[in-house]
């Protein structure tokens, strides 16, 4: 999906990568960025994930990162982990207010941020762990999840699960017989489960199988079936199948 959204993102904070929780640093005055249009018109790629939050593309001092759009964001918030891994020094120390209430952030000037054919520089961003509040809201794959404590490590949980199988028997004649029905299983994935994990499969099949003899079974099946994957991919295929099958016993050989 591409659309322009350069008059969007004016007025809008930035979260990289992925944040959750909007954070403003009491009674702190964020010094402007210098902001530099590349060109007069840019079409910026991005991702509407689960109906409601735009990831795009960006730089963040060099480096490339999918970042999370927020018009309602009061700074532009940078996950502590990312922030480290790509250099950030450590900033002022603030108690900063958020989703998962109030948190530890600092406050980090002289950023580079580049997106949608604009460049924010001498930017102040906050950085903050942001992965303790990443349970509260739904967050997209790329969000990095929370460390597991030492003695949590043996223990899981399961996720959840539904299935539903509809199946008929139907006897045509003394010879002819169907089975037809539909099945689906759908797992409610968590929000740090791969983009291409599992979410549905759905199956579906109908036969007709003819018996002239006790020992004699023959049939036609046709079937379908569909795999959605965490991230809304599909794949759907279908076949067609024989079978014949002779039932005997060592009495039929030998005789009693």
């Amino acid at each position: 999906m591409r659309k322009s959204v350069i008059s969007l993102l004016a007025a809008a904070a930035l979260l990289v990568p992925a944040g959750i929780a909007i954070a403003q640093a009491q009674e702190e005055q964020l010094a402007p960025p210098k902001v530099t249009f590349l060109t007069a018109e840019h079409e910026v790629p991005f991702e509407l994930f689960r109906g409601n939050r735009v990831i795009a593309p960006g730089k963040l001092n060099g480096h490339s990162t999918p970042m999370i759009l927020d018009t309602g964001a009061s700074a532009t918030t940078v996950d502590k982990a990312f922030a480290r891994s790509i250099g950030l020094p450590e900033g002022r120390k603030v108690e900063a207010r958020g989703a998962g209430g109030v948190v530890e952030a600092e406050i980090v000037p002289n950023v580079t941020l580049e997106i949608g054919g604009m460049r924010f520089e001498n930017m102040t961003v906050a950085v903050m762990d942001l992965a303790p509040v990443a349970n509260l809201i739904p967050a997209p794959p790329i969000f990095p999840p929370p460390p597991v404590p030492f003695n949590t490590l043996g223990e899981a949980d399961a996720v959840e699960t539904l299935g539903i199988s509809l199946y008929a028997d139907l006897q045509w004649s003394s010879e002819l017989s169907s089975a037809i029905g539909y099945s689906f299983t759908e797992v409610d994935n968590t929000n740090f489960q791969d983009p291409t994990a599992f979410h549905k499969g759905e199956y579906a099949s109908v036969n007709l199988l003819w018996q002239p003899d006790p020992h004699l079974l023959g049939g036609m099946e046709l079937l379908w079936g569909r795999r959605t994957d965490n991230d809304g991919a599909q794949g759907d295929d279908v076949r067609l199948q024989t079978s014949f099958k002779f039932s005997f016993s060592s009495k039929d050989i030998w005789g009693d």
